[in-house]
C-alpha cells in the first residue's frame, strides 16, 4: 500500500500542551510516519519535537516541565511587571466595584458603553479573546510568577539541538505575529537561520500581552496565537495527503470557514479535540501533564479508529455500535476514569462498584423505591424529583430511578417518555443499570 504523506498540525494552548505529545504517540503506536509537523504557539514547540522524532523524550519533558521553568521574572524586566501590576490591581477594583454575572467579571465593553463594545469586538477579532479575557490572562500569570522568555529559551535549548532539527528529514512550519502590527509570519524550515532557532519557536510561543514581546533580530513578535492558532494552510501548501489536526480549544484565532472546507473537501483529514477540560493553561504542572498526555493518547486512537468512545476509551469491538453511546454516558454520569481502557468486564465491574456506592448512600438517607405510576401523582413525582437532584448526586438519582423500574417495570412512573425529556442523561443511565444488571443481586 503507498505511503501517505503525513502533516501533524498542532495548535497553541499552553500547558494544555502534553495532550498532543500524546497524540503523537498514538500516531507513532498506529506506524503512521510523520513528514511534516508544523504549529503555532506551544504547538511549534511540539512540532519541533516532532521534528526530532523521539515520543518519548517528548513525553518526558512535558512530565517534568513546572510554571517557573517557563515563565520567570527577570530582574532586567522590572519597569514592565510594574506596569503589568498595575494593571492587575485595576483589574481587582473592577471586580470589587461590579458585581459578578454567572460567574464571570462584567464585560469591560459594557462599563465603557457602545465605543468600548465596538473596540472589544475588534480586539477579540484580532486576538481570539476579549479585551476582558486579555486582562484576567495577565492577571493570572502574574499571580504565578511569570512572565520571562529566559526560562522557555533554556528548556527549548536543552530538548531541542539545532544541528538534530536541521539534519531530520521531516518539514517544519510555525506562525509568529510581528509585534506591534501583529500581522502573522509564517516560516518554514527552510526560512529560519540555524543559529536563531530557539528564537523564532520562543516568538511563536510568547503569549503577550501576559508575556513581554520576543525579539528576532531587531524585530519585535508575539505569539503566533493571534495570527492563526492551527495552521493547517501550512500543510496544506506542502501538498500533504493527510493532515492530523490537533486543536486544544485555547484562546487565539482559528480559521473556522477554512478548517470546515478542509474538513468536507480533504479526503484524509482528522481533526482531534479534547473531550474534556485540561485544565489552567498558564499553570504547568507534571501530574496534569500526564494526564493530559494520556488523554490525548487515548483521543488519538480513537480518532484513528483503534478504540472505541467518545469520552471515555473501549477496547476496539469490545461493545456493539449501538451500545457504546450508552456506555460512554454511563461512564460519565459515574465519573470513572477516563484515563482507562475498558473491556466489557472492566466497566461493569466499575459501574457496579459505583451503584452499590449510590444505593448505600440512598439507603442511609431513607430513601426507597419510587412507588408505581398508578398509586403517584405527576406533580408529587416533579416535586421529589427536584428534592432528590438538590440533594443528591446525578450517579445516585440515576439509581434511585433505575431502583424504580426495576421493581415497577413498565408501571414506574420513570418508564414515561416525559420524565425522560426532564432527565434525559439519569433516566438513560438507570435503563442501562437494570439492562446490564449492575445492581449486583
Amino acid at each position: 500500500m503507498k505511503k501517505m504523506k503525513t502533516a501533524l498540525v498542532l495548535s497553541g494552548g499552553g500547558s494544555r500542551g502534553s495532550y498532543e505529545v500524546g497524540v503523537w504517540q498514538a500516531l507513532c503506536e498506529a506506524g503512521i510516519d510523520i513528514d511534516m509537523a508544523c504549529g503555532t504557539s506551544v504547538g511549534a514547540i511540539n512540532a519541533a519535537m516532532v521534528v526530532l522524532g523521539d515520543a518519548a523524550r517528548a513525553g518526558e519533558l512535558w512530565k517534568t516541565l513546572e510554571t517557573d521553568m517557563i515563565f520567570d521574572r527577570d530582574t532586567d524586566a522590572k519597569p514592565y511587571f510594574d506596569r503589568l501590576d498595575t494593571i492587575v490591581r485595576s483589574i481587582d477594583e473592577l471586580s470589587d466595584k461590579y458585581s459578578r454575572v454567572g460567574g464571570a467579571f462584567e464585560t469591560l465593553s459594557g462599563v465603557i458603553g457602545e465605543k468600548g463594545r465596538e473596540l472589544n469586538d475588534a480586539f477579540a477579532r484580532k486576538a481570539g479573546m476579549t479585551v476582558d479575557d486579555a486582562l484576567i490572562y495577565s492577571k493570572e500569570i502574574i499571580k504565578e510568577h511569570g512572565a520571562g522568555s529566559s526560562g522557555m529559551l533554556n528548556v527549548l535549548k536543552k530538548y531541542i539541538p539545532a544541528g538534530k532539527f536541521f539534519k531530520s528529514k521531516v518539514d517544519y512550519g510555525m506562525i509568529t505575529c510581528e509585534y506591534p502590527a501583529f500581522r502573522e509570519e509564517y516560516f518554514y524550515k527552510e526560512d529560519i537561520p540555524h543559529d536563531m532557532l530557539h528564537e523564532h519557536i520562543a516568538a511563536s510561543a510568547s503569549c503577550f500581552p501576559a508575556a513581554r514581546y520576543a525579539m528576532i533580530g531587531d524585530r519585535k513578535y508575539v505569539d503566533g496565537g493571534y495570527g492563526d492558532n492551527l495552521p493547517v494552510k501550512m500543510a496544506l501548501f506542502r501538498g500533504v495527503e493527510r493532515i492530523v489536526a490537533v486543536n486544544l480549544k485555547a484562546v487565539g484565532t482559528v480559521d473556522k470557514k477554512l478548517l470546515e472546507e478542509v474538513a468536507r473537501r480533504h479526503p484524509h483529514y482528522i481533526l482531534v479535540e479534547p473531550k474534556w477540560d485540561l485544565g489552567n493553561f498558564l499553570i504547568f504542572e507534571p501530574d496534569v501533564a500526564a494526564r493530559n498526555l494520556r488523554l490525548g493518547y487515548l483521543d488519538g486512537m480513537k480518532a484513528l479508529g483503534l478504540l472505541d468512545g467518545d469520552r471515555f476509551a473501549f477496547k476496539k469491538g469490545a461493545f456493539r455500535s449501538d451500545e457504546v453511546m450508552n456506555a460512554d454516558d454511563a461512564a460519565y454520569l459515574f465519573r470513572l476514569d477516563p484515563e482507562k481502557i475498558y473491556t466489557r468486564t472492566a466497566l461493569k465491574s466499575g459501574l457496579k462498584a459505583k451503584v452499590a456506592e449510590a444505593r448505600k448512600m440512598l439507603t442511609e438517607r431513607g430513601i426507597e423505591p419510587a412507588a408505581p405510576s398508578d398509586r403517584v401523582k405527576p406533580a408529587d413525582t416533579l416535586k421529589k424529583l427536584q428534592l432528590l437532584k438538590a440533594e443528591c448526586p446525578s450517579e445516585a438519582l440515576a439509581v434511585y430511578i433505575a431502583g424504580s423500574l426495576k421493581e415497577f417495570g413498565a408501571d414506574s412512573i420513570y418508564a414515561g417518555r416525559n420524565i425522560e425529556k426532564l432527565m434525559k442523561d439519569e433516566v438513560r443511565t438507570a435503563k442501562y443499570i437494570v439492562e446490564k444488571g449492575l445492581f449486583g443481586e
